[in-house]
């Protein structure tokens, strides 16, 4: 995760089916998990996780980070297989929503 991180910008990854970065499907991010760091380690995304290992070991939640010129935004996210329901939960209670397949927010 953390050479995909450096090497693409960022990485998702679920903790109980190993799935990494979904090529398909919709990232609904939610506003109360995001956390910022000026760097990334295996430290912070252990740590990270178990702070939200409640939500993480499920098939459809995934720990994501992205990498900008702040820093590293650590993130809960949800994976959606259906645009519809997508837009539904990015309306309600999320911040944004990422296309898999396009590598762009909707």
């Amino acid at each position: 995760m953390l050479n995909a991180i450096e090497i693409d910008g960022y990485a998702s990854y679920n903790l109980e089916t190993a799935i990494m970065n979904p090529d398909w499907g919709y990232m609904i991010s939610f506003q109360n998990h995001r956390e910022h760091h000026d760097y990334c380690n295996i430290d912070l995304l252990s740590n990270y996780a178990k702070r939200k290992a409640h939500f993480l070991y499920k098939p459809d939640y995934f720990l994501q980070v992205f990498k900008d010129q702040d820093g590293y935004h650590f993130d809960l996210v949800q994976w959606i297989t259906d645009e519809n329901t997508g837009r539904f939960y990015a309306g309600v209670r999320s911040t944004r929503i990422w296309d898999n397949a396009k590598n762009d927010y909707i």
